[in-house]
């Protein structure tokens, strides 16, 4: 009888791939322990292209950070949110050049000038959980850039990291995670099944993935209504 190898590597792999591509199509948001107190600080300047976008959001890995910006990094969703099973990864890095799931500019093209940071959580059997944050130096621009957001995700049919993904239609979300306004898409195809939330609070923006590859069963997959709602609460009380 031939043996055959199975890689169980390759489908954490692309959900971490798709996740990552919904975080930089979508654009980063989250919570801070104070948003205002964040959004008061100076907002540094990310155009396209720019090293200092990636800069914020690659050092949420790093060692504890003290004021607005250690407590909103402290806040994002951890192993801690998800049990045992889970482990950190690296966080999503805001990508200018990254299209919007139904095509044209990201987010991030579209409204450089953001403060970002994010995690990544990676579960068994290649289940990914990914939280982005981008804190804007106003509410107004904060609202702007989630419906950039939301209208990145206005078709049945995108592409997430170069892979064909079918796209639902929204859910009002915001009665069950809080915030300002907040929406939810079920985005699938032949190897992932993801769920996209974007929820806007005040002057930040909070952007989560929970992918999973396609059939996992519904208990072994996160509660997208709950996680979030969680991050949101800790976000705006802390």
């Amino acid at each position: 009888m031939t043996s055959v190898r199975v890689d169980l590597r390759a489908p954490r792999r692309r959900a971490l791939r798709l996740a990552a591509a919904a975080m930089l199509l979508v654009g980063p948001v989250a919570g801070c322990s104070r948003v205002a107190d964040v959004a008061a600080a100076p907002v540094p300047a990310m155009g396209p292209g720019s090293a200092a976008g990636e800069a914020t959001a690659a050092s949420t890995a790093g060692r504890p950070e003290a004021g607005p910006v250690g407590r909103l990094r402290a806040g994002l969703l951890s192993p801690a949110d998800l049990g045992g099973a889970w482990s950190s990864g690296d966080p999503p890095v805001p990508d200018a050049a990254s299209p919007a799931p139904c095509g044209g500019p990201g987010t991030v093209a579209r409204f450089p000038d953001a403060l970002r940071v994010g995690s990544t959580v990676v579960g068994p059997a290649g289940a990914v959980v990914q939280e982005a944050l981008s804190v804007y130096g106003d509410a107004d621009t904060a609202a702007a850039a989630f419906e950039a957001g939301a209208a990145g995700l206005r078709c049945a049919q995108g592409t997430l990291h170069g892979a064909a993904v079918t796209i639902g239609a929204p859910q009002d979300l915001q009665p069950d995670v809080g915030g300002d306004r907040a929406g939810g898409w079920q985005v699938g195809s032949d190897t992932i099944d993801a769920v996209l939330v974007l929820v806007q609070a005040r002057q930040a923006v909070f952007a989560f993935a929970y992918v999973t590859p396609a059939g996992t069963a519904p208990a072994d997959r996160p509660d997208p209504r709950a996680l979030t709602r969680v991050a949101v609460a800790r976000a705006l009380a802390a």
